[in-house]
């Protein structure tokens, strides 16, 4: 009987980390009343459309494990072991998706006949690094990044509305296929561990890196 929202916490002044999750909404006109009411209510003259955000398995703390070990178990492997790191003979860190699995009352795939639609969307940043294998903080990253953001206008999108044939102007046509899939929900995530972030599995190269 809520409305769910998504937003990001703009915890670092890089650009690759600011803008990842968001709300859209459809409004009539744009004030706080407006905004209040598409939150408030599910359906209505103002409403939420949809959301984005980041591939849960991405986090750090997404399944259970021990970094130093190089052990990851999901919560179903973890309980099998009894909470036990199967190496070092410790408890595991337990993850996020542990807890969910505790907290849940309904079956996993649960989804509300009025859900809102909603975007699982690894940032470009992300996409160009794993594409080249480069990290981050690379010059060419931002670079190929920002080339994009000013020709369409802004990272969203580049993710959710530029045509493939306008990328492939851009970038090499490999990575705009990633980019396109990455918008149809087709990039899977190797989960993220004990502080350890998730990794995408860029199909096409069959690498994971």
């Amino acid at each position: 009987n809520i409305n769910i929202v998504s937003f990001s916490d703009s915890h670092s002044y890089n650009l690759y980390r600011i803008g990842r999750e968001a709300t859209v909404f459809e409004l009539k006109e744009i004030s706080y009343k407006a905004l209040y009411d598409a939150i408030k209510e599910k359906e209505g003259k103002n409403k939420i459309k949809f959301t984005i955000e980041v591939d849960p398995a991405y986090g750090k703390y997404h399944w259970d494990g021990h970094r130093n070990c190089n052990v990851k178990l999901s919560p179903e492997e973890s309980k099998r072991f009894n909470y036990i790191c199967p190496k070092c003979h410790r408890k595991l860190t337990i993850g996020v998706e542990h807890r969910v699995e505790e907290i849940a009352d309904k079956a996993r795939g649960y989804r509300p006949e009025d859900a809102k639609p909603f975007f699982k969307l690894l940032p470009l940043h992300e996409l160009i690094a794993n594409f080249y294998n480069l990290s981050l903080e690379s010059k060419k990253v931002n670079q190929i990044a920002l080339k994009l953001i000013e020709r369409f206008g802004s990272e969203f999108n580049v993710l959710l509305e530029t045509p493939f044939n306008d990328l492939k102007k851009i970038v090499k046509e490999k990575l705009a296929e990633i980019i396109i899939k990455n918008r149809e929900g087709k990039i899977k995530v190797d989960p993220g561990y004990d502080g350890v972030y998730g990794k995408p599995i860029l199909i096409d190269q069959k690498t994971l890196f």
